[in-house]
């Protein structure tokens, strides 16, 4: 099943080729192996089968404000803009090549503060957690790998918030 049917009806997400689908699961299964080398494989299979790649384009709004969403996603090309309110404005990041995008609040069922809309067509690899508490607990790897995900995507947040703040600075000297 695919999850992003309404989007693919619509003309805004198309599905790859199970060719370009395996191989890019591959590589993010392999990502998660040099993160974790112990996980096991039963493990790795579990979280491949809960991958589907798929290509969006521009303007596709794949989170709405307030939604539930019950995947993350992983960046091969393209971007996503992420608008959310921060003390009291509205502001957007993009994401970078091979960044995680996540609604971090989504983890905990709670409805979305966040916006995400596509700004440059693109795929993405997106990973399913919809039953992630099964799996958190008969899995302690599959927590960590959750842990870990979230750990990567603020880094990177806060990679990009200070590079900006040091652009903003040299703007105003």
């Amino acid at each position: 099943m695919n999850s992003w049917n309404y989007l693919i009806e619509s003309g805004m997400a198309e599905v790859v080729t199970a060719e370009t689908a395996a191989t890019m699961i591959a590589d993010l299964l392999a990502k998660f192996k040099r993160m974790m080398p112990n996980i096991p494989d039963s493990l790795l299979e579990i979280v491949a089968s809960r991958c589907e790649v798929i290509r969006f384009k521009k303007d596709a709004v794949i989170l709405e404000y307030g939604e539930n969403h019950s995947h993350l996603f992983f960046r091969n090309s393209g971007a996503i803009k992420t608008f959310f309110i921060h003390d009291g404005r509205l502001r957007a990041e993009i994401s970078s090549e091979h960044d995680w995008i996540l609604a971090t609040n989504n983890f905990y069922m709670a409805g979305s503060a966040t916006k995400m809309v596509v700004v440059k067509d693109g795929l993405f690899v997106t990973v399913r957690w919809d039953r992630q508490e099964f799996h958190a607990q008969s899995c302690l790897e599959f927590s960590l790998i959750g842990i870990m995900t979230a750990d990567r995507y603020q880094k990177q947040v806060m990679k990009r918030f200070r590079r900006k703040v040091e652009k903003e600075k040299l703007r105003v000297v």
